[in-house]
């Protein structure tokens, strides 16, 4: 299993990454909203109410009775807050969920050799050595086949 920087495994240090950057989204688009509305739409909000209507869109849980906007830019920031909740909500699988599953449960392959003595080592399968192979198993001889490429699938 491979290390990331310090020991940490990647899916680690995306779940921190994850843990970042939605609060962070939550600052940034409250605090744009909060002056926005006070500018655009001469409302004035307090920070928290402010923070309150980004994690409400980015979390898509939605605004209950609050949809006062009338300017165009108010608007058009509002749905594209939407769409940023949407994509974090969205990245949540492929960036953390997917390689912390596959980082569990991958294939452990052996990285050494069996003890060789008495063993014949074949470098790659394929149909030139399949019936060679064959004569090994009628025989009882151990072999060990060497494959690079893990989409090579034997009969074996």
């Amino acid at each position: 299993m491979k290390k990331a920087y310090r020991g940490l495994h990647r899916s680690t240090w995306r779940l921190l990454g994850l843990l970042v950057s939605m609060p962070t989204a939550v600052v940034v688009f409250g605090t744009i909203f909060m002056f926005a509305s006070d500018y655009l739409e001469g409302k004035p909000l307090s920070f928290w109410a402010s923070l309150e209507w980004a994690s409400e869109t980015l979390t898509t849980t939605g605004y209950g009775a609050y949809a006062p906007w009338s300017h165009p830019l108010m608007i058009v920031f509002v749905i594209l807050t939407q769409f940023v909740g949407m994509f974090f909500l969205v990245l949540v699988f492929p960036f953390y969920v997917m390689p912390y599953i596959e980082e569990r449960f991958e294939l452990r392959l052996p990285h050494a050799l069996p003890e060789m003595n008495g063993r014949v080592l074949f470098y790659r399968y394929g149909p030139a050595i399949e019936s060679l192979l064959d004569e090994f198993d009628r025989t009882r001889t151990p072999f060990v086949v060497v494959e690079v490429s893990v989409a090579v699938k034997t009969r074996r």
